[in-house]
């Protein structure tokens, strides 16, 4: 029982880090689009 919580704990942080990747990915390209199109 105490092997399968931490199996889903490791679950739940690769899928937390992937979102937070993905996030911050957009987060940046969209701030760059925004300062590109801002100093056009």
């Amino acid at each position: 029982m105490e092997g399968k919580g931490t199996a889903l704990i490791d679950i739940y942080s690769i899928y937390f880090n992937f979102i937070r990747y993905f996030t911050t990915k957009k987060f940046q390209n969209l701030a760059l689009n925004l300062s590109s199109f801002c100093y056009d």
